[in-house]
């Protein structure tokens, strides 16, 4: 019915049970079998153990309460693109403005490169990224994690690159992981934004992973507040937002010793 992947850590002398985001539930699984696998999860932790949670829905943490789960940080939204409709379906959901600077970054002299990361000798674009993120002040997966994930499965790791008469404009880098992919990093130098090459990357990208029978395409993080502009972009091209349940934590049952009360 369900997959979770549930992370054990100690904290001192506490055990503690992370689960990042999930369960992943299979098709048609009704409300009541959400709750009772929950449950059986719930219990199958040895006790005593935090458990720390971050469920996918919303749907979700409110059964979690029921098991003494209590909120710790609200809910984050993803960008979601879904690639099951049909290309010009798509195209058709992008806002307009997105889809004028696809079109500007179309009709410029760009050229559009897909191919694997290659650990052995990509690092200095990750080194771009890196670069970029230190000026922009956002934070992001160390590059060990893409040259893991690269080893594992050299397909699985997609680099796709943009580059006019001057060289590399920009460069996006997607983790597939069926039946979904997700945008990881993306660089790009003053003439790539002034061509809208992430426009353009990104297009060919999700049209790249559609093709190959992936369903979804995870954007990441957006926070309208915070960050409005990539906010914008991420939903320019028909993604739409999801948001998870919060981040709960259940506190263990310690079981104590009774003590009898004699008399003096």
């Amino acid at each position: 019915m369900a997959r979770v992947q549930v992370i054990a850590r100690k904290l001192g002398p506490l055990n503690l049970a992370w689960v990042p985001r999930g369960p992943l539930w299979a098709p048609d699984v009704t409300a009541a079998q959400k709750q009772n696998a929950i449950e059986l999860l719930a219990r199958s932790i040895p006790r005593p153990t935090l458990r720390l949670m971050t469920p996918d829905t919303v749907e979700d943490a409110a059964i979690l309460r029921q098991f003494q789960h209590r909120e710790l940080v609200a809910g984050q939204q993803f960008a979601r693109l879904d690639l099951t409709k049909p290309k010009p379906e798509r195209m058709a959901s992008q806002h307009g403005k997105w889809r004028n600077r696809l079109r500007h970054a179309q009709n410029a002299n760009v050229t559009y490169q897909c191919r694997p990361f290659k650990p052995e000798s990509d690092q200095p674009l990750l080194d771009l990224e890196l670069q970029q993120r230190r000026a922009l002040r956002y934070k992001s997966l160390p590059a060990g994690f893409v040259h893991a994930w690269a080893r594992a499965n050299k397909k699985a790791a997609q680099l796709f690159l943009a580059k006019d008469r001057d060289g590399l404009i920009g460069f996006v880098l997607l983790l597939i992981h069926a039946p979904t992919a997700t945008y990881h990093i993306g660089w790009s130098n003053e003439r790539g934004r002034a061509l809208s090459c992430h426009n353009l990357l990104l297009w060919n990208a999700s049209n790249w992973v559609a093709r190959r029978g992936i369903k979804e395409l995870d954007l990441g993080l957006i926070d309208p507040e915070e960050t409005p502009g990539l906010t914008r972009f991420k939903l320019g091209i028909g993604a739409k937002a999801h948001k998870t349940g919060p981040t709960m934590l259940a506190l263990p049952r310690l079981h104590l010793p009774k003590f009898r009360n004699r008399a003096a």
